[in-house]
Parts: C-alpha cells; sequence; structure tokens
C-alpha cells in the first residue's frame, strides 16, 4: 500500500515490483501483467477507469510497444503501437460486424522558426483508412438479391441467397473481395470483393429475361 492510495499485489525481486503483478493506481486505473524493475514490462492489461477502456499486449519500460489491442465499449483497434501511439497498418473492429482496415501513419509538426529542435513525446499519428470487410449490417427490411442459377436448372428470383451479406445498398458474398465503388462517397473509396463473386454477379444478370432493368449497382 502506498501513501498516495495505490496498491500493488504480486511478485517482488530485490524491493522491486518484478514477475507478475496487479497494481491499482490513485485515479482507479489497474494494470495486470507483467513487470520488470518497478515497470510494465511484457504482456499485460491496463484498464481505465473513467471510460472501461482496455489496452492488451505489449509493453517495454512502461510503454504500450509492439503488437496490441485497444478496447472501447462498441470497438475496438488492433494494430501496432508505439511510445503509447497506435502506428502502422492496423484494423478497427466494430460489434455491428465490420472492420475498417487501414494505416495510422506519422504526421510532421510544424515548428516556429525560434522553437529549438526537440524530438516529440511521442508520435502524431492520423489514421487513413482504405477498405471494410467483414460488413454484416442487417434490418429486418434488408433486401437481398436471388442466388446465381444452377446451370441446366431455371433462375428463381424469389429464391434468398442464405451465404450473402447485406450492406447499404450491395449484397456481397462473405468471402467476396472485388473493387466497387459506394455511391455517394468520394472517389476512391471502394469496398473489394473476390473474382468469384464477380462471377457469380455476371451469371445473375444473364439469368434474368432481357425486358428486366438490372442496372450496375444491383
Amino acid at each position: 500500500m502506498y501513501p498516495d492510495g495505490s496498491k500493488y499485489e504480486g511478485d517482488w525481486v530485490d524491493d522491486q515490483r518484478q514477475g507478475q503483478g496487479v497494481y491499482t493506481y490513485p485515479n482507479g486505473d489497474t494494470y495486470s501483467g507483467d513487470w520488470l524493475s518497478h515497470q510494465r514490462h511484457g504482456q499485460g492489461m491496463y484498464t481505465y477507469a473513467d471510460t472501461g477502456s482496455k489496452y492488451i499486449g505489449t509493453w517495454v519500460n512502461g510503454k504500450q510497444e509492439g503488437p496490441g489491442e485497444l478496447i472501447h465499449l462498441s470497438y475496438r483497434y488492433q494494430g501496432k503501437f508505439v511510445n503509447n501511439t497506435p502506428l502502422g497498418p492496423g484494423k478497427f473492429v466494430f460489434d455491428i460486424g465490420c472492420e475498417q482496415h487501414g494505416t495510422y501513419k506519422q504526421i510532421e509538426q510544424e515548428k516556429d522558426e525560434d522553437e529549438e529542435e526537440e524530438p516529440l513525446a511521442a508520435p502524431v499519428t492520423q489514421w487513413r483508412p482504405e477498405k471494410i470487410t467483414g460488413l454484416t449490417l442487417w434490418s429486418p427490411t434488408a433486401k437481398v438479391t436471388p442466388p446465381a442459377p444452377v446451370v441446366g436448372e431455371p433462375s428463381d428470383p424469389e429464391e434468398v441467397n442464405e451465404e450473402a451479406t447485406v450492406t447499404e445498398g450491395y449484397t456481397l458474398p462473405v468471402d467476396g473481395e472485388a473493387e466497387l465503388t459506394i455511391p455517394g462517397e468520394s472517389e476512391g473509396e471502394t469496398m473489394l470483393v473476390q473474382p468469384e463473386a464477380l462471377e457469380e454477379k455476371t451469371q445473375l444478370a444473364s439469368g434474368f429475361p432481357e425486358n428486366e432493368d438490372i442496372s450496375a449497382e444491383e
């Protein structure tokens, strides 16, 4: 027990926190995991008392360093951390069933001419999204397209493709990836669908009567 109200329960080596242990900070935050020479070092979980968020991953000399996962109430981030800051490729995983892949890139800070050149305590990064995968949004009124017709059998437009994943305006196979431009979004933002899905779309379009108006988006 410490005078500031914090406490530690775990292993000690030469009067220092070392090994496995749990530390409770004065503000209510807790860390459970590996310790080395009084510092968080190795694998461990840090819980923020005010938000309920958690960091689970690698620590080096008291800082988040290496592969880790930052868990919030409705989503989580998985990637690499450098000096307590996410940096490099990673992804956000949302509880609604989709993942946004991208990269945290370091940005340069503008300095005044008379400001001394001092290294920043932590890198300043910015999230650059690249693609969305595994989107499984669902609603009772969601529409799905019929499955691709089987060779030698007539197609039935009333059938429902149970293996399809419904997204706003699109029905994509669960494992599909290929570039599709999303209407209303800025140029360059695409969704990825596998070539097998595109072949299925082609077969599907060929199975409808010629007098039906099938748009490119469908």
